[in-house]
């Protein structure tokens, strides 16, 4: 698969969770619009979701946070991933690396001493550009994610950027 080909995969994936997202996305954008119009948080309707206001960083203003388990959203990228007929799996690229022979003196055949140096790659880093075009994807919408816990993907937005 080349380098062209792949972008154009993840941009449809990504185009395709984002479709996905819009429900959380659109909940989300009218949590803070009515958090930053000054109606009450525990009255804001969030719909089927379960956001949180948390305070940002600096203790300020509210931030409308999403909670998801990685295993979620891995299902989310596997389904967007097979609607536009691409498997993930097929996105891996393998890399095997063959010991060279040793050859002792004497000997017109080789051997591979075990086996040593025998190593195989997968190479993912689709998955990593995959990820940049949701974020990107999400950043146009005034939202962000957060990939780098194991565990779980948060989708945040600040509050205060509603207010503008």
């Amino acid at each position: 698969m080349g380098a062209e080909d792949t972008g154009a995969r993840i941009d449809i994936i990504a185009s395709i969770v984002i479709e996905r997202l819009e429900e959380l996305i659109l909940a989300m954008e009218r949590a803070a619009d009515q958090v930053a119009a000054g109606d009450d948080p525990e009255k804001v309707d969030v719909g089927r979701h379960q956001l949180y206001m948390l305070p940002d960083k600096d203790g300020n203003d509210p931030i409308v946070v999403c909670f998801w388990t990685s295993d979620d959203y891995f299902k989310l990228l596997s389904s967007a991933a097979s609607d536009a007929d691409v498997s993930l799996d097929d996105m891996v690229e393998r890399s095997v690396q063959m010991p060279d022979v040793e050859f002792e003196d004497g000997l017109v055949t080789g051997g591979f001493d075990a086996w040593k140096g025998l190593s195989v790659d997968l190479k993912t880093g689709w998955m990593e550009d995959l990820l940049a075009a949701i974020s990107s994807l999400l950043r146009s919408r005034g939202l962000f994610m957060n990939t780098d816990s194991e565990d779980d993907v948060v989708f945040y937005l600040p509050v205060e950027r509603r207010r503008r």
